[in-house]
Formats: structure tokens, sequence, C-alpha cells
């Protein structure tokens, strides 16, 4: 049963067996193709597990072509040969470079999440993505400068932000996503986060005895390390200690930002447990690591479904009323959205 009253909850229908002979298909072909078939095998797995999510009966879909990804991947890759030739040939130009990479992430950060939620649809009704771009900027560039300047203790204002700038801008047909909070609860789930990671490193730092962390000389360390088994101790502690300060933050951040997101008053909610993600997440690594890569697929699979098993919609009257409204505002624009040519660069909000 769902910890709420007149509920949806999201479901997954796809499974490991045939996700597996999916995720092979694409691992050996991008192999054999030198990475060329890697923009093909993206499409196959977004497609997959779009269209195996359902809510209230209906599912999601991905619309982007492989020559999209691809050709975004091509830019990365140019952009990356290009920067590395003007460091060789000048540091000045490198340095200059490197300016202009960071002064255009923010933009490129917004043409592409607004080609992933362009290319993404929920029952054959397209998403799509408006914000300002100087908006972007505040978010990307002038943020991170002040949890710089800041020390990083103004991290929460900046998840936030995140948060505002990425939910508010999305839109499903022509209905607006929404997204308000108090930046408490960012500031606990961060502060919870370091905790976690606190006690962890106490751990470490016990059970190292010290000279792991202070010696004066790093490769003494790492020759104690490697004659002595028993030293990889520590390193597990510590390596799960950020894991799991990670999996804490990530749990709290979600279930809050889902309660307290809105569609035409459909509210949202989110049951994650820290806990049954950590395990979830320790385990699956195990799995990975003894099978030497092969129960990937099903890890994907297993993790995935909890999180849609754990995400729910409390609608605002009829869904089926909604969806209709939604079909017949969008009418008037059609499948424009199809016909918008872009790519991918990889990169996400």
């Amino acid at each position: 049963m769902t910890p709420y009253q007149n509920i949806e909850q999201f479901e997954f229908k796809g499974n490991a067996k045939e996700w597996f002979g999916i995720w092979i298909t694409n691992v050996l072909l991008s192999i054999v193709t030198l990475g060329i078939y890697s923009a093909w095998a993206k499409v196959r797995t977004k497609k997959y597990f779009y269209q195996n999510t359902y809510i209230a009966g209906r599912n999601f879909d991905y619309h982007a072509t492989p020559k999209q990804i691809l050709i975004g991947r091509l830019i990365v890759v140019a952009g990356l040969v290009i920067f590395y030739m003007a460091n060789a040939a000048s540091p000045l130009a490198g340095g200059i470079l490197s300016l202009v990479l960071f002064a255009i992430v923010p933009i490129l950060i917004l043409r592409s999440t607004r080609f992933n939620a362009r290319n993404s649809s929920w029952s054959n009704v397209r998403f799509n993505f408006d914000q300002r771009t100087g908006k972007a900027y505040e978010v990307y560039l002038l943020y991170p400068i002040l949890m710089g300047v800041t020390l990083y203790t103004t991290q929460p204002f900046w998840a936030r932000a995140k948060n505002r700038f990425g939910i508010n801008g999305h839109l499903l047909g022509r209905t607006r996503f929404k997204f308000d909070s108090g930046v408490g609860p960012f500031y606990l789930a961060s502060i919870s986060a370091v905790v976690v990671f606190a006690i962890g490193f106490a751990i470490f730092f016990a059970l190292s005895d010290g000279p792991l962390l202070l010696g004066e000389n790093p490769a003494d360390d790492v020759r104690t390390i490697a004659n002595n088994p028993q030293a990889l101790a520590p390193i597990g502690i510590l390596i799960l200690s950020f894991a799991a300060a990670r999996v804490v933050y990530d749990a709290l951040l979600r279930n809050h930002v889902y309660g307290h997101m809105t569609l035409a008053g459909h509210a949202f909610r989110s049951t994650v447990s820290p806990l049954d993600v950590l395990v979830l997440t320790i385990s699956n690594m195990l799995m990975v690591v003894f099978s030497l890569g092969l129960l990937l697929p099903y890890t994907q699979v297993r993790m995935h479904r909890y999180w849609t098993e754990n995400t729910f919609v409390q609608p605002n009257g009829s869904i089926d009323a909604f969806y209709g409204e939604m079909i017949a505002d969008s009418s008037a624009i059609g499948d424009a959205y199809s016909d918008i040519e872009g790519i991918d660069l990889g990169i996400a909000l």
C-alpha cells in the first residue's frame, strides 16, 4: 500500500533479462565501432527505460536521434582537441580559451536541457524547457562564484536555485511545473551528509592510526598499503563514508523537492529511504565487481525500479481529464517539437 490516499504510483515494467540483451549489444557494437555506436546505444538505453516507465497507465518516451547525439559528441571532442592544442602551443591561449569555455557553460547547459526536454514525452505529449539565458548565468556562474567566496557555506542556496531553475523551467505540453521552498531543508540535507562523512572520516582516521592520512612521504603510504592488505580497510571505510554521505544528501533532497513540486495542481511525492538506497548501492557495487560487470544490467534495473516505485503523483482531480486538456491545448502547435533540430552535448542540470 502507498503511504498516501488517492495517489498514483509510478511503475517500471522493464526486466533485467530483456535489458541485458540490449545492454550487451550496445557494449559490443560500441567497442567494435570504436565508440561511434555509443550514440545509438544512448538512444536505445533512454528509449528502453522511458518506454517502460508508466504513470496512470501511460508511459514516457524519448525521441532524439542517434545522429543528434553523435554530432553533439563530435563537437565536444573537437572542442577538447582545440583546447589541448591551444594550451600546448601557448599557456596564455589555453588560459583565455578556458575562460571562454567557463563563460559559455550556462548557455550549453540551457541548450542541452532544452534539447532533452523537447525530445521527451509522456503519453505522446512533449515536454519543453523555457528559461532565460540570464537566469542560467545567475544559477551556473554567479552562485558557484558565491560558493567559492563563502567557502561553500552557501551551497544549499545554489542547490535550491538549481531546482527552481530546472523544475520551473520545464513544461508538459503548455503546462508549467512549479517548485518553491525555503532554504532550511537544503541546509538540513547538506549538514546531514557532512555529519555522515565526518563519522566515517573519524573511523578511517582511528583505523589508519594517522600515518595513512598524515604521512610525510605519500609513496611510503602507498607501499605500506600494498604490503599490508589490512591497511585497505580504512580506505574502504573512507570510500563508504563518501557514498553514504552522497546517498543521504540525495535521498533527503529528493523527498523534499518532490514534495514541493506541482503540475497544474497535481502534487508529487517521493518516499525513498537513505538506508534503503545505501544498501542497494553497496550491494549493486558488489554484484558488479564479483560478476566482472555482467550483472550491471540487473543492478541498473533494480535501482531504476526502486526510484520509480517510490515516486507518486497525488492528483488534483482526474488525470484523464488533465490529459484531455493537454491534448486539446497542444493541438494548436501539433507535433512541432519533433521538427526542432538540435544536438545533445551531454550536459544536464
